[in-house]
C-alpha cells in the first residue's frame, strides 16, 4: 500500500467515527450517487482476483455494502432516477443507484439473490456479444502479459479469440466457471428487481474504433437486448471503460439509448450526480474489492 493509500485510508476511518459522514450526507442529499460495480464472487477472494483490478468483489463485503446502503440510503432504479432527472426533478434525499457492468453470470447467481433479499433495484449493462461465452478478454490469463491488453481493447470477439488461442492453451475450467458471462436464458430468469441495459455489443473501446463500426456497436447491442429480453431491457447505455465522443453520444438516440453512464478512471467521472447534468454523461462512484466499508460509506457519500 502506498503513503497516499495510507492516507485515504486513514481519513476515511477519521470521517466514519466522527460523525462527518453523516454531515456529508446531508450537504449532498440532493445528488445522486450511481455506484458502479462489476462481479460479485462467492466466498473469500481468490488468488487470481488479487491481480483482476479490483474488479472482483467477494460476497461478504458486497452484503456489507448492502447492509449499510439499508440503514442509510433509499436504493432506486436507473431508469426511476433518469426520468426524475429528465423531468428537471431533484433525486429524493440520500437515494442511490446499483449498476453492474459488463454482464458476469455471478451477479445474477450470487448479487441477484442478496438484492431481492433487500428489494434493491439494479440495471446490470451488458456486452451483448459475449453472451454465453466463456470469459471476458480481460479476465483472461492469456491477456495478462504487457502489451497484449492494448491490442485486444479494440478487437472484435472473434479476433480476440483467435489471437488468444494463438498465445496459449484456455484458462482454468474453474476460473471460467467464476468469472464467465451470463446467458440470455439466466437473464430471462433474473429477479424482477434487475433490468438490463447496454454496454455495446463487443465491448470495443469506441473512441478508438471507426465511427461506422462505433455506431454498429450501438446498433447491434440494442437489437440484441431488444430481441433476447424485450420489457426487460431498459434504453440506457454504459460506455466500455467510461470512453465517449461527441459523435458517440450524438448517436445514442437514433439507436434507441435514452441516457448514458460513465465508466473511466477519471476524477470527473467519480462523482454524484447533479440535478442538471447531461443524461448521456452521468458520471458514477466505482466500487472495488480494495474498498473498506468506511471508504465505501466516505465514496458514496461524496468525499
Amino acid at each position: 500500500m502506498t503513503p497516499l493509500q495510507v492516507m485515504k485510508r486513514a481519513a476515511y476511518r477519521a470521517a466514519w467515527r466522527s460523525g462527518a459522514l453523516a454531515a456529508l450526507r446531508w450537504l449532498h442529499r440532493g445528488r445522486l450517487p450511481i455506484l458502479c460495480y462489476h462481479s460479485v464472487v462467492d466466498g473469500p477472494e481468490p488468488g487470481w482476483a488479487q491481480h483482476s483490478g479490483g474488479l472482483h468483489l467477494p460476497v461478504a463485503q458486497f452484503r456489507a455494502q448492502l447492509e449499510f446502503l439499508a440503514r442509510h440510503y433509499h436504493v432506486v432504479s436507473l431508469e426511476a432516477a433518469v426520468a426524475e432527472l429528465a423531468a428537471g426533478k431533484r433525486p429524493r434525499p440520500r437515494s442511490v443507484v446499483l449498476t453492474f457492468d459488463d454482464g458476469y453470470a455471478n451477479n445474477l447467481s450470487v448479487a441477484a439473490p442478496l438484492l431481492l433479499e433487500y428489494r434493491f433495484p439494479a440495471t446490470i449493462f451488458l456486452a451483448t456479444d459475449y453472451m454465453g461465452q466463456g470469459l471476458f478478454w480481460w479476465d483472461d490469463p492469456r491477456a495478462k502479459l504487457e502489451g497484449r491488453g492494448q491490442v485486444l481493447r479494440a478487437a472484435t470477439v472473434d479476433e480476440r479469440r483467435r489471437l488468444l488461442e494463438a498465445w496459449a492453451p484456455p484458462p482454468d475450467p474453474g476460473l471460467i466457471e467464476a468469472l464467465r458471462p451470463a446467458t440470455w436464458d439466466e437473464c430471462r430468469a433474473a429477479p424482477p428487481n434487475i433490468q438490463f441495459g447496454g454496454h455495446s455489443a463487443a465491448h470495443r473501446l469506441l473512441g478508438e474504433i471507426p465511427p461506422g463500426e462505433a455506431r454498429a456497436e450501438l446498433d447491434a447491442c440494442r437489437q440484441a437486448l431488444s430481441i433476447q429480453l424485450g420489457g426487460r431491457a431498459v434504453p440506457l447505455f454504459c460506455y466500455p471503460a467510461g470512453q465517449w465522443t461527441d459523435a458517440i453520444r450524438a448517436a445514442l438516440p437514433a439507436a434507441g439509448f435514452r441516457a448514458a453512464v460513465t465508466a473511466g478512471p477519471h476524477r470527473s467521472d467519480q462523482q454524484l450526480v447533479r440535478p442538471g447534468d447531461e443524461l448521456t454523461l452521468l458520471p458514477r462512484v466505482g466500487v472495488t474489492d480494495r474498498m473498506t466499508l468506511a471508504a465505501f460509506a466516505a465514496r458514496v457519500a461524496g468525499l
